[in-house]
Parts: structure tokens; C-alpha cells; sequence
């Protein structure tokens, strides 16, 4: 599955140690609770079921369509977004038509302090500083754009770790504009 002993023992809370021990068979506790924690991994992360040995079969489930298959270019963006929400910086997610950039946003913005807002041509400046203002959860403001986009400028700056993921943010650039392209930088 490609996961690392230390990422899968922090996953399932027990140490790196313990972990290692219990897989080259040095573990001399009980298992009990590691392997119900590695089985529970395991189903979340493959969405098989995971029978240990000892405990009853559970009833057959229907089998379910994958959650979120990890290609190559969808782990590099979502890196990309983790870089960005742990570093607070910007970071742009560039390829193809069709390599599942929307897909892998929308996955990673459904992690906890994530807003994520797609954009279209149609938009204008104050229709992205509404979607902001409604991805974040801020009451829709009112006033001048140059207000509106301070207040979510502070929402941001009092929120530590918070990323805002924009999803085509190529749709908002026009040779006759780049006003729209200023008010996510800030």
C-alpha cells in the first residue's frame, strides 16, 4: 500500500517502536489492540473488511465503489495543498486537462480548515469575494469590495492554517482585468 511505518503508526497511535516490533514478530504483548487498530486502518484506507484471526466473519458487504485513488499527479497536489496550508504560502497546481486537479482539490478540501471555491469567466470581483466570504463560513458582507476583502484578508490572518483552495483560477484572469487575481493574493 505504500504506507510508511512511521505514518501508519502515528495514523493508528502507537509508537514507530511498537509498531516495527509488532510486524517482525517481537511484539510480546497482546495484539489485540494494535491489529484492531491496523485492521480499522486498513478498511478506511482500502475499503475491504478486515477479519482478524479469532473473531467472527461480519456479514458480506456490497462491494463499494474506491473513495479516492492516490495517482501520482493527485498526491502531488495534494502535497501541494499541504505544503501551502502548513507553510502559508502560495502554490499553484498546473497540468493537463483531465489529470483530476478538481478531483484532488476537492478531496483535500474536505479536510478541516479547508475552503474551496471553483471559479468560472462569469465571475466578477465581487462575486469571488461572495464565494470567498461563503466558503469560509463569514456572513456575506456588504460594502465596498476594498472592505469586504479586508475583513476576509483578518479572517485568514486570525486563523492560522486555514487554506483557501481556488479551483480554475485561470477563468478569473482576462486581458482587460487582473483586479480579481490581486484580491486572492492579498
Amino acid at each position: 500500500h505504500g504506507v510508511k511505518p512511521e505514518s501508519l503508526a502515528k495514523e493508528i497511535g502507537y509508537s514507530r517502536t511498537t509498531l516495527t516490533r509488532y510486524l517482525s514478530g517481537a511484539y510480546n504483548s497482546s495484539a489485540k489492540g494494535i491489529e484492531s487498530q491496523i485492521a480499522r486502518f486498513l478498511e478506511a484506507h482500502t475499503g475491504e473488511v478486515v477479519v482478524l484471526p479469532g473473531t467472527a466473519a461480519p456479514a458480506p458487504r456490497a462491494p463499494q465503489k474506491p473513495r479516492f485513488y492516490e495517482s501520482r499527479d493527485a498526491k502531488a497536489a495534494l502535497g501541494v495543498c499541504q505544503s501551502c496550508q502548513e507553510y502559508m504560502g502560495l502554490g499553484i497546481v498546473v497540468a493537463r486537462s483531465g489529470y483530476g486537479k478538481t478531483y484532488a482539490l476537492r478531496e483535500y478540501a474536505k479536510l478541516p480548515r479547508v475552503a474551496y471555491i471553483e471559479c468560472d469567466d462569469t465571475m466578477s470581483s465581487r462575486d469571488l469575494v461572495e464565494a470567498i466570504e461563503r466558503s469560509v463560513g463569514l456572513p456575506t458582507g456588504y460594502g465596498t469590495i476594498w472592505r469586504r476583502v479586508n475583513s476576509i484578508r483578518d479572517f485568514f490572518n486570525t486563523n492560522n492554517g486555514y487554506l483557501l483552495v481556488i479551483d480554475e483560477a485561470d477563468k478569473l484572469v482576462s486581458k482587460y482585468t487582473q483586479k480579481k487575481m490581486e484580491i486572492l493574493r492579498g
